[in-house]
């Protein structure tokens, strides 16, 4: 028996990690970020339409919907290091982008004052394959930003860019 199930195949893994990069905004010591859900989309499909009065896109089927590890993280200006977003077996398919969906922000000063913050999280461009017996492990990095005009004394947050690293073990 033992022999038989070493031969099934077993599902990919991902591990899907977020950091925060606080260079253009050093006055912010913290940030708080409550999840929705991490999307993955498949390889080359179209991004489709923007939702009404909204960043984004509209999930349809060409999307695969994956729960975040935990409902909040955490993210301090002078940990560099990133958290899991996601660490599970997901379906063999090719990616061609990804989407750390966020429902709030939150930004705090050193002092603890809680600060106004925009999720303009959209998806981002990143082509890799998740191959049964294989883990690959993304890096997706976001940035706060400080808004001006209208919004100057607020902040957003924006996806920066993404990397994939084949067959990278976990942190």
């Amino acid at each position: 028996m033992l022999g038989l199930w070493a031969c099934i195949p077993v599902e990919p893994t991902l591990n899907c990690l977020v950091k925060v990069d606080f260079s253009q905004t050093p006055e912010l010591f913290r940030l708080e970020v409550d999840w929705d859900i991490l999307a993955l989309q498949f390889e080359d499909m179209p991004l489709g339409p923007n939702p009404p009065n909204g960043h984004g896109v509209l999930l349809d089927p060409t999307w695969v919907e994956l729960p975040t590890r935990d409902a909040m993280t955490r993210f301090v200006r002078s940990k560099q290091e990133p958290s899991t977003l996601y660490f599970d077996t997901v379906s063999q398919m090719g990616v061609g982008r990804v989407w750390p969906r966020a429902l709030e922000v939150r930004a705090y000063l050193a002092s603890g004052k809680e600060l106004t913050i925009y999720s303009i999280l959209e998806p981002i461009t990143l082509h890799f394959p998740l191959r049964k017996n294989s883990t690959s492990t993304i890096e997706i990095e976001l940035v706060v930003v400080r808004n001006l005009g209208d919004q100057a004394g607020t902040y957003s947050l924006y996806t920066k860019h993404a990397y994939w690293s084949e067959g990278l073990s976990p942190r």
